[in-house]
């Protein structure tokens, strides 16, 4: 359960679900998108956030569509986990989805929340420790509790990216179908997830907070009769 009060809002399309975000925006209000919701529950229990609505994605048609068109596979961003890997349509993503906690929570947990989680930092997820990411003046993970931090390459923040569905998606080119207030638009995978520096209050996502996950797709081409999914 969620510890607080909040609106819960079922869209059946993707134009609804921005519309009513932008609605509870204009109100002061601070709404989220809402998958499977493990991560916005367990957040929520510490008290890391406080979501005053949340906008169930399950229902819009796109967030829960899967197969191929003949030239790419696509995913709904609120596929579970379990249907994912039991598709088979992906052999490496089904692998990776997989390889996630285990059965009983891969029927909850979605792609789309998968990919737009929080870093699983123990110090940016404490609600009572101010780090660097949360407009504070350090990471503590520097020189503190640091494992599962970046290796190489990391400062000012060292959290990293806990999905293993991204390095899967990644490795295949795979490109992101975005819906938001000026309709829907796609972006390659690569492009989505920021590096932390530089702006510290920055978003995770290299889109604006209004706008929500309809699909993943992966570029699929046929090379001496055994599908290659990647160009």
């Amino acid at each position: 359960m969620i510890p607080c009060d909040f609106d819960y809002y079922l869209p059946d399309t993707w134009q609804e679900a921005v519309d009513i975000f932008h609605s509870l925006k204009a109100e002061g209000k601070n709404p989220l998108y809402y998958g499977g919701g493990t991560k916005i529950i367990s957040m929520a229990r510490v008290s890391s956030i406080r979501p005053d609505a949340v906008i169930d994605i399950k229902k819009i048609p796109e967030c829960q569509s899967f197969g191929t068109d003949g030239s790419k596979l696509f995913f709904g961003a609120a596929l579970t986990l379990t249907t994912i890997r039991e598709s088979g349509l992906y052999p490496l993503l089904s692998h990776a989805a997989g390889r996630i906690a285990d059965h009983t929570v891969q029927c909850k947990l979605t792609l789309g929340g998968n990919l737009a989680q929080h870093p699983r930092c123990w110090y940016y997820r404490n609600a009572l420790t101010h780090c660097w990411r949360k407009g504070g003046q350090m990471c503590y993970a520097f020189r503190g509790e640091n494992r599962d931090h970046a290796i190489l390459g990391g400062g000012p923040c060292y959290a990293v990216h806990p999905s293993d569905p991204a390095v899967a998606l990644l490795a295949l080119d795979a490109l992101v179908t975005v819906a938001g207030p000026e309709g829907a638009r796609t972006v390659p995978l690569g492009e989505l997830h920021r590096i932390p520096r530089g702006q510290r209050f920055g978003r995770q996502h290299a889109i604006s907070q209004a706008d929500t996950h309809q699909r993943r797709a992966l570029r699929r081409q046929d090379r001496g009769g055994q599908i290659v999914r990647r160009e």
